[in-house]
């Protein structure tokens, strides 16, 4: 996995302004390494039984944590993880917490109106392009096949990308006067084309009358 220097500048500023920051973003986006990327951090996974005996008594737990840097990856699986959240940001503002958990547990009100002004929202998205130097450049026939998410962006393996057969893939074909937009339509046939090594029986790309948005 690659090292994604943007994010964790974001997490080191957003840390200089509160003490907890709040981690979410879709799945496969790159939590969890990006956690474990941060230097100088203890890394603490909820999901195991031993971490939540840990953390039954959060004052005991920060108390013997001091002035360090911990991740709580998928805080949801603690019985009140509001309430550790809380008493980090109000009696331990030497500690510095990263928190990642389930994305209804961050839309709850409970847990909004818990953390009110005690943390800052980072929501990681899937690559952006100032990922590129680090991920390396693979050209945007690649970024239309394989997505931003960086575990399928990094696989080279296009053959096991075909869909099924009988599976109709639509390329639509932009017919107003956006030159940019036909462009980037242009390039998505060609990587689709370009994947699927030619024609393949049972997948069609045609071209289609394109939505007025595009």
């Amino acid at each position: 996995m690659v090292r994604r220097s943007y994010w964790i500048a974001a997490v080191e500023k957003l840390w200089r302004e509160k003490s907890v920051v709040w981690l979410s973003g879709v799945r496969r986006a790159g939590k969890t390494f990006l956690c474990q990327s941060l230097p100088d951090v203890e890394y603490l996974d909820c999901e195991l039984p031993s971490t939540r005996r840990a953390l039954e008594s959060p004052e005991s737990f920060l108390r013997d944590v001091g002035a360090r840097r911990v991740v709580l990856d998928e805080i949801h699986r603690l019985p009140n993880p509001s309430e550790l959240l809380k008493i980090a940001a109000d009696y331990h503002p030497d500690t510095q917490i990263v928190a990642t958990g389930s994305s209804s547990l961050g839309a709850s009100r409970r847990f909004r109106d818990t953390l009110t002004d005690r943390k800052r929202d980072l929501w990681m998205t899937p690559m952006l392009l100032r990922d590129e130097h680090e991920f390396g450049p693979r050209g945007i026939d690649h970024r239309f096949l394989h997505g931003g998410l960086p575990p399928f962006f990094l696989t080279t393996c296009y053959r096991t990308m075909r869909p099924p057969r009988g599976v109709s893939l639509c390329v639509t074909r932009v017919t107003n006067s956006r030159p940019a937009s036909s462009r980037l339509v242009g390039l998505a046939a060609h990587a689709v084309e370009r994947a699927m090594g030619g024609a393949v029986p049972g997948v069609e790309v045609r071209a289609a009358r394109a939505a007025s948005a595009l």
